[in-house]
């Protein structure tokens, strides 16, 4: 028989000897485990197995914790860059295990039923609060939503009266948590028995009128009225997707979005309107007025036509005291891209129309002195007809006011704080997110200076003059400075910085150091040497990985892509010649002649190149970001 047979023979027939004793052999080795966490190796015996199970997975869990937090602040550029790995899994180690030991078994309990009871709450807790949310969004119009809410409030006081009878069983094992449970499920049952009340006499009341304003007349569920019809192009009668709205009386009752037809019902006895918003903006929004009786079934179609920067829009809009809404008489100027277009004169409200597309500034100066002057800008859209409401406030003492937004070129509302400046004195500061204001300001001429939080964004001043009595709108829009989503690193000029240091320190100071042994010298200069085309190798590396970044997220011009290429075919070749062997390279005869031919085609040639990174940066700041 073969050796290689033998032994297959052999170790087949020692499986059913082996496989003997392997369950008392975990079950030793789980022991052990268990006695590291209960201390026992130290000669101390700290609480129950739970509690030398939990100190283990304590000990995992903040291990992990610190040794993520030092590896991930270390690294090249990080504030912990002198910790390496292992330096960090060692000090990691040490920590873990102090707490660990240290941490008393009422402690561990305390640690384990908390979470146990926090994530048995959620658990619970869930599909309560899935209803509960179903709940608060549904509305209470028409009768069967307070119908549908009556039997949800119902639905979730059963469930706490199953999750009250389960918790019972478990108050003579569990921690004494679960009798405050109950106590809570006790007053949140009592709570939604009375929203369940309430409820079903709303629905009642509902059914027969009452909450209306109807004369009390029964009115059966299922035969209220309805309102549908289409939503049409009207030159191609192509079917169009929009946004249905439905109002009674000033409030939304519903919304949906519909292709080509829409339909409401369960709608009460009364008028309503109908808006129509085609989800393409080329389309104009239609409104339609409807009043509807008892079990009437209307049609109310749109018919859409397209918009066209040609047309003409419209402004129109109120003018009123603020607090008693008395209509004021007011001289409405209109300013359009910074040219004053026209005045004239409205008591209560103004309509301006025949309007090109464009931006606006409206400037509302009531006759009466009293009131303050308001100036506000709009964006008028081919076709359009906007509203631009003036609510007049009586000044104190001639003060006026300035207000507005600040925004990046995305629209979007940011942070940061503004300042308004009187020449070099600071009259007031405010923090703002996204809107601002000072009030009481007295006439005259100011600067505004807008600094976000955001470094990305750069301050934005304003000189702005203010009138008495006037409420100035002035508006910020802070573009975004940085080439994309992400830090621009401009670390290779700094690594091409350290390069040359490290050439001057380690390599020519050596060469012409004249004390000690010259070989010792040359030995090192030449280790040293080495080092420094490492380094070099890693200063192209970051260029390349820098000029990448930028070339993908900014518009280059031809001559700052000619510069970025040309700086990196010096910095390459210059790395070819630190490879190549020169005749004068680490001379031993003359150490000093090799310094300074070193410093010449080297240390000066990287300086030259550093000084140029400020350069290339300072024009690729200037470039636009992509779109």
């Amino acid at each position: 028989m073969k050796k290689t047979l033998l032994f297959y023979f052999t170790f087949i027939l020692s499986i059913p000897f082996a496989l003997a004793d392997i369950g008392s052999t975990i079950q030793n080795v789980w022991f052990k485990i268990l006695g590291i966490g209960s201390l026992s190796f130290l000669g101390i015996a700290d609480g129950s197995l739970v509690v030398a199970f939990t100190r283990i997975l304590i000990w995992i869990l903040i291990f992990a914790i610190l040794f993520a937090l030092t590896t991930s602040l270390g690294g090249y550029s990080g504030p912990l860059s002198f910790l390496k790995k292992n330096h960090a899994a060692v000090i990691s180690f040490i920590i873990a295990t102090i707490t660990a030991i240290f941490l008393p078994a009422q402690v561990l309990l305390a640690i384990g039923a908390g979470w146990g009871t926090l994530v048995g709450l959620i658990l619970i807790g869930s599909p309560i609060l899935a209803i509960a949310l179903l709940f608060w969004k549904l509305p209470n119009d028409p009768c069967p939503y307070l119908m549908l809410k009556f039997f949800l409030s119902l639905l979730i006081f059963w469930i706490l009266s199953a999750m009250k009878f389960h918790t019972g069983k478990m108050i003579t094992t569990a921690s004494p948590v679960i009798s405050t449970v109950q106590d809570f499920i006790d007053y949140a049952m009592i709570i939604i028995i009375l929203i369940a009340i309430y409820y079903f006499i709303r629905w009642l009341m509902c059914l027969f009128g009452h909450l209306s304003g109807g004369d009390g007349e029964f009115v059966n569920p299922f035969k209220f009225a309805k309102v549908h019809g289409d939503i049409l192009d009207k030159n191609t009668k192509a079917p169009l997707k929009s946004r249905i709205t439905l109002e009674r009386n000033g409030k939304v009752i519903n919304t949906k979005n519909c292709n080509g037809k829409y339909e409401f019902g369960f709608l009460k006895p009364e008028e309503y309107k109908v808006i129509s918003r085609p989800h393409k903006a080329e389309y104009d929004l239609l409104t339609n007025t409807i009043t509807l009786a008892h079990k009437d079934n209307k049609e109310s179609s749109f018919l859409h036509k397209k918009g066209s920067s040609g047309e003409k829009g419209k402004l129109h809009g109120i003018i009123i005291d603020k607090e008693t809404r008395v209509p004021i008489k007011s001289k409405i100027s209109l300013i359009k891209d910074g040219t004053f277009i026209r005045y004239h004169y409205y008591t209560g409200n103004y309509k301006i129309e025949n309007l090109d597309p464009g931006n606006y500034k409206l400037i509302s100066e009531p006759v009466d002195p009293k009131y303050n002057k308001i100036t506000t800008e709009v964006i008028l859209s081919g076709g359009e007809s906007k509203e631009a409401d003036f609510l007049h406030e009586v000044g104190e003492d001639g003060k006026g006011k300035f207000y507005g937004t600040i925004k990046n070129d995305k629209n979007s509302k940011i942070k940061g704080k503004i300042y308004l400046m009187k020449g070099r004195t600071l009259i007031k500061e405010s923090p703002f997110i996204g809107d601002y204001e000072f009030k009481d300001i007295e006439p005259g001429t100011y600067e505004l200076v807008s600094k976000p939080t955001n470094k990305r964004y750069k301050e934005i001043r304003k000189t702005e003059s203010l009138a008495s009595k006037e409420a100035k709108e002035v508006n910020f829009v802070h573009p975004n400075t940085s080439p994309g989503p992400g830090p621009e690193k401009t670390d290779w000029g700094a690594y091409l910085f350290k390069t040359i240091n490290y050439i001057q320190l380690n390599v020519i100071m050596p060469l012409e150091d004249d004390s000690g042994d010259a070989t010792t010298h040359i030995k090192n200069a030449a280790r040293s040497w080495g080092v420094a085309k490492r380094m070099m190798g890693k200063a192209i590396e970051l260029a390349e990985r820098y000029f990448a970044f930028i070339e993908a997220n900014r518009d280059l011009t031809p001559e700052v892509k000619k510069m970025m290429v040309d700086f990196l075919e010096k910095l390459n070749r210059l790395k070819g010649a630190m490879k190549k062997k020169k005749p004068w390279l680490f001379n031993l005869t003359d150490r000093k002649e090799t310094a300074r031919l070193m410093r010449e085609h080297f240390t000066l040639a990287l300086g030259k190149y550093q000084e140029q990174t400020g350069k290339i940066v300072q024009e690729i700041t200037k470039l636009p970001l992509k779109p």
